[in-house]
């Protein structure tokens, strides 16, 4: 589903960018990662099925998970990311719940693999390997190519948030699966693919990718001197590599803190609480870099520590 020729202009870039071939035939367009998610989630799933999910992810989707009061079974996450040791106990414990042989599928692993949002962290390659052996070993995943592997993308977080057009590639079976009884049957926009098909072709988007890469480097660079310069010792940081956030643990509460900095120096911090399954991380924030620049970047950095160490002295 889609235009076809941003179908194909789509693959050619994702094959590029990946350095692994991408087909149109694989690819399905959406009104964004969220939209895609929500298909999936509603064609293929109940809310009585089983969602394994980082414990802290991002926020939005938690938020929808949520409201559908889908199961969601959050796995704890390290600097490698998913700790898959913990997602093998937890698809162990639930055994017996996820096999309805009336369903083509009877739960689903929702991970941010690379860049995680809002951590920054990417699962590591053994990672990523161990994962495709434990799907496979409870059946949750073919031994082909595919498998039952579904990639969730977005131009809001490649181009711009408004743009809300996104796409999955997935196996046929999937695809078909999805494509029967879908709402991504009606409801494109036809102009906006034209657009998109453009931006593609013409190299626009890889321009602005190459250029945007460089330019959030630089302010997360900033963001690190500034954060080694004025933070006190206690407080943790990790650069991702890419991505705009930088994970930050202040080791007081956060969502305290940010009350204070909103109603003294009039700027937000997102506690990362607020993007948890089931609680915890009430020390860690997420800061974009994607907005301003290096100054006011700095700035902000500068009176943040000023507050954490006020209030760390109380």
């Amino acid at each position: 589903m889609g235009d076809p020729g941003l179908r194909q202009k789509l693959a050619q870039f994702l094959t590029n960018r990946y350095g692994d071939p991408v087909d149109r035939d694989n690819l399905i367009m959406t009104a964004g990662a969220t939209s895609g998610l929500i298909v999936l989630c509603n064609l293929l799933f109940t809310p009585t099925d089983y969602i394994f999910i980082d414990d802290i992810s991002y926020y939005s989707n938690v938020a929808f998970l949520k409201h559908l009061n889908y199961n969601t079974v959050p796995v704890p996450l390290d600097e490698n990311g998913m700790i898959i040791d913990e997602l093998q106990k937890r698809i162990e414990n639930l055994q017996n719940s996820l096999v309805d042989n009336d369903r083509a599928y009877n739960g689903l692993i929702y991970i941010i693999s690379t860049f995680h949002n809002p951590t920054g962290r990417c699962l590591s390659e053994d990672r990523c390997r161990q994962l495709i052996r434990l799907a496979r070993k409870h059946k949750l995943d073919d031994a082909d190519f595919y498998g039952n592997v579904v990639s969730n993308g977005s131009f809001s977080k490649l181009l711009a948030p408004g743009i809300s057009k996104g796409w999955m590639e997935a196996p046929k079976k999937v695809l078909d699966l999805i494509t029967l009884n879908s709402p991504l049957s009606c409801g494109f926009s036809h102009y906006l693919d034209g657009i998109m098909e453009s931006v593609i072709a013409l190299g626009l988007l890889d321009n602005y990718l190459n250029k945007l890469t460089l330019t959030l480097h630089k302010r997360k660079m900033a963001v690190k001197d500034a954060l080694i310069k004025y933070m006190p010792d206690y407080v943790k940081f990790y650069i991702p590599k890419g991505g705009y956030f930088v994970w930050i643990d202040l080791r007081v509460n956060a969502e305290e803190i940010g009350k204070i900095c909103t109603e003294r120096h009039q700027f937000a911090i997102f506690p990362a609480s607020w993007a948890t399954v089931n609680g915890g991380y009430e020390t860690q924030t997420r800061l974009a870099v994607s907005y301003y620049e290096e100054d006011i970047l700095t700035d902000v950095i500068m009176k943040l520590a000023e507050v954490v160490k006020e209030y760390k002295s109380i």
